[in-house]
């Protein structure tokens, strides 16, 4: 019998709850990618009504949604993903050359490289400040998701013999990813921040509409217009709130509220 996307989510679930009892392209209009249109049924995993955020801004008040993620970003923005299943976390000694203990970032790349799920290279490093790549990114959320091909349609004309191509064909299957217009995913371009967190609403079936966000933050973040087209998913990602109810497109309208930072 075929497996739906939703038993997999399910699936997941489970499976990390038995094991122990995670940042982006510009507008549409201007890079030429297909990956803001909003045309697929999400998969939504179970979740507490209240929705924690995951990712923050900057100090001086941005967002900077263009910025591409590095590798350590990457793995601290799963890792938050993480901490909402496990209940005993355990976080093992760096194996990797370049991460020392202690940092910003560690913990959550002890964890994710534990799992399987960002993992180092051949020579020990993990490299935290190079950027991710699209093809690293669906790797991880193909991983995390226990995502898989049913198909293995190739929709991309610059895929073949990549490393990561089921991993590619595979995302864009599930509608987590997609790629450009002229047919190309570019597996090695950098994922900026706004991707990451439209890839992983979408994997984890937190989705919004704008019409349906308090304007009091419309000014959340001071370069974050309400006509980016990935204002909602970034609005969705960063503030604390309970999931009133869901319109019958699929999408949360807001409860309670409350504008706090991440610890």
């Amino acid at each position: 019998m075929k497996t739906t996307t939703k038993t997999r989510a399910l699936s997941l679930l489970m499976a990390l709850c038995l094991m122990v009892t995670v940042l982006p392209l510009s507008s549409q209009a201007n890079s030429g990618t297909s990956d803001a249109s909003d045309d697929f049924d999400y998969p939504r995993i179970p979740d507490l009504l209240m929705h924690s955020p995951y990712i923050q801004g900057y100090e001086d008040g941005t967002f900077r949604p263009d910025t591409p993620v590095t590798r350590a970003e990457a793995a601290v923005v799963l890792w938050h993903q993480l901490q909402h299943y496990e209940q005993q976390p355990s976080y093992p000694h760096s194996y990797f050359s370049d991460v020392p203990d202690g940092l910003w970032y560690s913990d959550a790349v002890y964890r994710t490289a534990e799992l399987y799920l960002l993992t180092g290279y051949e020579d020990s490093t993990f490299r935290p400040y190079e950027p991710i790549t699209r093809e690293q990114l669906a790797v991880v959320i193909c991983r995390f998701f226990q995502f898989s091909s049913q198909f293995l349609n190739n929709p991309f004309s610059d895929i073949t013999g990549s490393w990561a191509y089921e991993y590619i064909v595979s995302a864009a299957e599930h509608g987590l990813m997609r790629g450009y217009e002229d047919g190309t995913f570019r597996p090695m371009n950098a994922v900026t921040r706004a991707e990451i967190i439209t890839v992983i609403n979408r994997a984890i079936g937190r989705q919004m509409q704008t019409e349906n966000i308090p304007e009091e933050y419309y000014t959340f973040y001071s370069d974050l217009p309400v006509s980016h087209w990935a204002f909602q998913d970034i609005l969705e990602a960063s503030v604390f709130h309970q999931v009133a109810t869901f319109a019958e497109d699929g999408t949360e309208r807001w409860g309670w509220h409350q504008n706090n930072a991440i610890t």
